[in-house]
C-alpha cells in the first residue's frame, strides 16, 4: 500500500511542477513586457523537472525531486548563491523555510532574476 501512496504522491508532484512552470514562464513574461526584465530565456528539461533562466545578468537553476518534494535553487548574479524548498502533495510550498502557495513561490523565483 505504502508503495501505491509513494506512486500517486510522485505524479502529483509532477503535476504541479508542470502547473508551476506553466506560471513560471507567464510571469517572466509579464515581467518582460512591463520592462522589469529583458530576454529572459527559459529551458526546461521535463523529464529530469529542471529549469535553467538566463538573463544578461542572472541565471537561475531550479531542480525538483517529485519522489521525495525537494528541490534546490541556485542563482548566479556576480556570485552564486542556493536554497532550497519543498512541494507537498497539496501545493504548498516552503521556499528558503517560509511557507507560501505556488504562485508566491513562482514569484520568489521570478524576483532572483530582476535587477
Amino acid at each position: 500500500m505504502q508503495d501505491l501512496q509513494t506512486e500517486f504522491n510522485t505524479l502529483v508532484r509532477q503535476e504541479l511542477w508542470k502547473s508551476m512552470m506553466a506560471l513560471l514562464r507567464s510571469h517572466l513574461a509579464a515581467l518582460e513586457v512591463t520592462g522589469r526584465l529583458d530576454g529572459a530565456r527559459i529551458h526546461e528539461s521535463p523529464q529530469e523537472l529542471e529549469v535553467v533562466v538566463r538573463t544578461a545578468t542572472a541565471i537561475l537553476t531550479i531542480r525538483f525531486d517529485a519522489e521525495s518534494g525537494i528541490g534546490i535553487w541556485t542563482e548566479y548574479k556576480g556570485h552564486q548563491t542556493m536554497g532550497s524548498w519543498t512541494m507537498s502533495t497539496g501545493g504548498q510550498f516552503a521556499v528558503d523555510e517560509q511557507m507560501m502557495d505556488m504562485e508566491y513561490a513562482v514569484e520568489h523565483f521570478a524576483a532572483k532574476l530582476v535587477d
